[in-house]
């Protein structure tokens, strides 16, 4: 029986790897900011942050822009609070979420060398490791949402991979520590990290020592920090389930009334009806849309696939339109898993396919450039507009409006114009931009 080489603790961080970092963060951060500075952008993401972080800074902690009384109704997400400091010192805050954005999703190609240079590596050599790990640059979900809107399941793929890599090394108390760091991201990181954790408790690899107390200690912290925020504080700051975006998530589950724990009960009430339910419309090729956009290479290496089921589950129970699209925010965070099983599948694919071992990496970069092309930031797919990212009437006369409305207004606006305008007490999206109010005095 064929066996991927037992892997080295230590790989070295090399030029080329400098050098993909430096222009996947400057051609990806410049794109987002010119898609932002022209007003191009229609996500409502860029907004509800820009607001969540002022508000931060501000002492402010409701969320008029997805209509939550409170921040802590919707994410658990610490890593804002640096952000928020920043603000409170005055710097613009898009512009730097956009840029710790990009650096943060860029740095994603170190844990990814690390792992395609101590699976590839002994087998292929280190140019094709490195070539294999420019993989993960082109999952669509990675440029697509660097480039189209910020979220923080976009930032903690860097600190995902970088434990995954630490596990896969055998280095536990470093897995650990960056385990720790992706919690702050946001609370499904516990689940995700729990899953991965639980899977080296149940089958350890044996490369070290106290691998399953490893494994079970991961678990039970990812299962506390999620069930922890989800069940004992979340209830207690959920928006209306009638006009929130978590009941907009989860209307066939009781329009998510009770927060994560009503959604439970109701889905497990109804045993009959739920998995009706979940082999409906395209939930089915759901994790074939995943896996195709890898080669289906981690069904050959899948371990680390368990940290992508959490996101998987998630989306899966969800009504919400658009939640299973590959280049969707909703399933970034899973995108460290899915590349680290499929280079661990492409070295031992590589082990298999002996003489023609280089068709391995080729056919991960083969798969994963179509992805890129087709649903990723590139010229070639559906949703790519140049005009995005160049002034233009539109550009001018949002700039206008952004310039001639109050800071202190309460203001209606559309998503394209709405982050510019979120650093306020009150800013809501609507289809038309209209001056509700002057702070103080009634709308």
């Amino acid at each position: 029986m064929l066996r991927v080489p037992p892997p080295k603790a230590r790989t070295s961080t090399g030029i080329p790897t400098w050098i993909s970092f430096s222009v996947f963060t400057v051609l990806m951060g410049g794109l987002s900011l010119l898609r932002y500075e022209t007003c191009h952008s229609r996500s409502l993401d860029m907004a509800y942050y820009v607001r969540l972080v002022w508000g931060m800074a501000h002492g402010t902690y409701d969320q008029p822009v997805v209509g939550a009384p409170h921040i802590l109704g919707l994410h658990l997400e610490p890593v804002l609070v640096p952000f928020a400091l920043a603000a409170r010192l005055g710097v613009p805050i898009a512009e730097l979420l956009l840029v710790a954005q990009a650096a943060m999703a860029g740095a994603v190609i170190f844990p990814a060398t690390a792992l395609s240079k101590r699976r590839l590596g002994p087998i292929l050599g280190e140019k094709w490791a490195h070539a294999a790990a420019l993989a993960i640059y082109l999952i669509p979900t990675v440029t697509r949402c660097v480039d189209y809107d910020f979220h923080p399941s976009t930032m903690v793929i860097w600190p995902l991979l970088a434990m995954v890599n630490a596990l896969d090394a055998g280095q536990m108390r470093r897995a650990a520590a960056w385990f720790l760091f992706a919690l702050t991201f946001r609370e499904d990181v516990g689940l995700q990290g729990a899953a991965a954790g639980l899977t080296i408790a149940v089958r350890p690899p044996g490369r070290t020592p106290g691998e399953r107390a490893w494994g079970l200690a991961l678990g039970g912290i990812g299962l506390a920090w999620f069930f922890g925020y989800c069940l004992g504080i979340q209830p207690h700051f959920l928006p209306d389930a009638r006009t929130g975006s978590f009941g907009a998530h989860f209307s066939h589950f009781g329009g998510g009334e009770g927060g994560v724990g009503g959604v439970l009960r109701a889905a497990l009430s109804q045993p009959g009806h739920l998995l009706k339910y979940l082999v409906s419309g395209d939930r089915p090729l759901y994790p074939l849309l995943l896996l195709v956009q890898v080669g289906f290479l981690p069904l050959l290496a899948p371990r680390w696939l368990a940290g992508a089921l959490p996101l998987v589950a998630i989306n899966v129970l969800s009504d919400y339109p658009g939640m299973r699209s590959m280049q969707a925010h909703y399933i970034t965070a899973a995108v460290p898993f899915i590349a680290a099983s499929a280079t661990c599948g492409a070295a031992r694919l590589a082990l298999w396919l002996k003489g023609k071992k280089t068709l391995s990496p080729t056919l991960l970069l083969a798969a994963t450039a179509m992805a890129w092309a087709l649903r990723g930031a590139s010229p070639w797919s559906p949703e790519w507009r140049t005009s995005a990212y160049v002034s233009d009437d539109q550009s001018r006369l949002c700039r206008s409006l952004v310039a001639s409305t109050p800071k202190d207004a309460e203001v209606v606006a559309p998503s394209a114009i709405l982050a510019h305008l979120a650093c306020r007490p009150v800013a809501r999206r609507g289809t038309q931009y209209a001056v509700s109010s002057q702070r103080g005095e009634p709308p």
